[in-house]
């Protein structure tokens, strides 16, 4: 929770600055210095709008879902049925459009630790001809890093399981492949799963 409170704190604090900054000159100055700022600079508002809707979609589809139930699979291990997460999320980025959100977002992500990590420093005045370029290419690479890294597990989901127009096509596609692996797993509402629950009392959901 500590993470999620970061990200609302750092999101209020911009919209505080921003605010602020607007406030004390409305105008704006009689040249334009856009020129000498990078893309991911001069468009920190709309990485900032897509990360906040990615956010909220990433929350939906895989934290709520987990702690507050939902018609969501269960594999047995031993006897005992367990949340299958692994499913969950093979049936989330194997959508292509989820998939395409997803890769979108690491671009901003991205986009806005480039620009952050090396503002940052200038905010705290340890600007130097020696090693600001230093910085700006660490912050690149640490973007680079950042989107290379985060966009494998969409790109290894639709590798694996292929490429789905909807949930419910893509449940089945994952499904049926797990079951060729030799891992059953049932459909079933995750509220109703309690610690311990034995694999036959499972009680498979209709609505997939």
């Amino acid at each position: 929770y500590l993470l999620y409170g970061s990200i609302a704190l750092h999101a209020l604090v911009a919209l505080f600055l921003t605010s602020r900054n607007k406030k004390a000159r409305p105008t704006g100055y009689a040249i334009a210095g856009s020129a000498e700022k990078s893309w991911a600079s001069r468009n920190m508002g709309i990485l900032g709008s897509i990360l906040l809707f990615f956010i909220i979609m990433h929350m939906y589809q895989f934290w709520a879902r987990y702690h507050f139930g939902g018609n969501l699979p269960v594999m047995e291990i031993d006897g005992i049925a367990y949340k299958n997460l692994y499913a969950l999320v093979g049936t989330t980025l194997s959508v292509w459009w989820f998939a395409a959100l997803y890769l979108i977002s690491m671009l901003a992500v991205g986009f806005h630790l480039w620009h952050g990590f090396q503002s940052g420093f200038q905010t705290l005045g340890l600007n130097h001809k020696k090693y600001t370029p230093l910085i700006s290419a660490a912050s690149k690479a640490l973007a680079i890093l950042f989107i290379v890294g985060f966009s494998t597990m969409p790109l290894a989901m639709l590798a694996q399981f292929g490429v789905s127009n909807s949930i419910e096509e893509a449940t089945e596609k994952v499904k049926r492949i797990s079951e060729e692996a030799g891992v059953e797993w049932k459909v079933t509402n995750w509220s109703d799963l309690k610690v311990d629950t034995k694999w036959e009392d499972v009680k498979v959901s209709t609505a997939e």
